[in-house]
């Protein structure tokens, strides 16, 4: 029996169902023709389900949202924790309020409604909080204290749990720095990269939803977490070819030299700095020092908890999914 089959007959909630993640979620619901409930940041946001909740963890009172919660969890059997502040450049304030206090009144409210399972969507930046690394954001920890509450939870035996951290999510109507880059090379506005040797982690879209639906209806895999990627150790030259070829435009046959794009980095993140200064905000620009990190460092992450329990093969990967994705944006111009 498929994983969706498992849940024909349950109470299911999807909260963040509007955003990349929710919304792909919700439509293999629907394409299911299983009925579910959905909470969404906003009237505002776009949203195909029926029964809807509003909830905007961000601005809405503490009795607004336990109150929606409420309504939104009555009978509810299994609970999918996709909302988030994802911007890793968000204030903290911001990222603890969204990421952490949220999860823990989702926790409580669900504990009382008797909701049996809750899959969370944390994110693989936590890593790097639990062993203590440099590389450390705010983001990444305001999951991470995001998790020690679920993992609370589970061990006093009030709900199951389990927490799935995903890497880089690719597909049609991404986020993030792959569709920055392939904005940035079709106005033009990007050198050739230099050459990089290092390699990343990334996982398609349909693969993560999969993974989910297995997590709702997989009795094994109660109270783990899982790293979640294809498997597939991404080269960023192979992907910036890709994406000019996807284009049709012509790849300059040379290469920016490193030490430049540092430089470019520097003098982005000190403007930045200084901007947010003035405005008296703790916000800067996406891009800057960390970008650069992110193109000439490794971010590759192990899957094998992931291939063991799940029985996982990736059915997705970017560099073929890449001219649907580009073809797409060409539409929606």
């Amino acid at each position: 029996m498929s994983a969706i089959s498992k849940l024909e007959n349950k109470q299911i909630v999807v909260i963040g169902a509007s955003g990349f993640v929710g919304s792909s979620v919700c439509e293999e619901f629907r394409k299911n023709a299983i009925s579910i409930t959905a909470v969404v940041r906003n009237k505002d946001s776009v949203c195909k389900i029926k029964q809807i909740y509003f909830c905007d963890f961000e601005k809405d009172s503490e009795n607004q949202i336990e109150e929606n919660l409420h309504l939104a969890f009555n009978n509810a059997q299994i609970v999918f924790h996709i909302a988030g502040q994802a911007h890793i450049n968000s204030e903290l304030s911001c990222l603890q309020r969204v990421n952490t206090y949220s999860t823990q009144k989702i926790i409580e409210i669900a504990v009382a409604n008797k909701v049996k399972r809750l899959i969370y969507f944390s994110s693989s930046l936590v890593a790097a909080c639990e062993q203590n690394k440099e590389d450390l954001t705010d983001y990444g920890q305001s999951k991470w204290e995001a998790e020690k509450l679920l993992n609370a939870a589970s061990e006093r035996g009030e709900i199951e749990i389990v927490i799935l951290r995903p890497v880089n999510v690719y597909g049609i109507n991404m986020k993030g720095n792959i569709l920055g880059m392939i904005s940035l090379i079709k106005k033009r506005r990007l050198p050739p990269l230099p050459k990089l040797n290092n390699k990343i982690s990334l996982i398609g879209i349909g693969d993560l939803v999969s993974i989910a639906l297995k997590a709702a209806s997989n009795g094994s895999v109660i109270g783990k977490t899982y790293t979640v990627t294809d498997g597939v150790e991404y080269e960023i030259n192979k992907i910036e070819a890709i994406i000019y070829r996807c284009l049709m435009r012509k790849q300059a046959s040379w290469r920016t030299p490193r030490v430049i794009f540092y430089i470019a980095a520097c003098l982005i993140n000190s403007l930045s700095m200084a901007v947010s200064l003035i405005r008296r905000s703790k916000k800067s620009s996406s891009i800057g020092i960390r970008t650069y990190k992110n193109l000439v460092n490794d971010n590759i992450f192990d899957n094998k908890m992931l291939r063991d329990d799940f029985n996982f093969k990736a059915q997705q990967c970017l560099y073929t999914e890449l001219p649907n994705i580009i073809n797409q944006l060409q539409k929606n111009k």
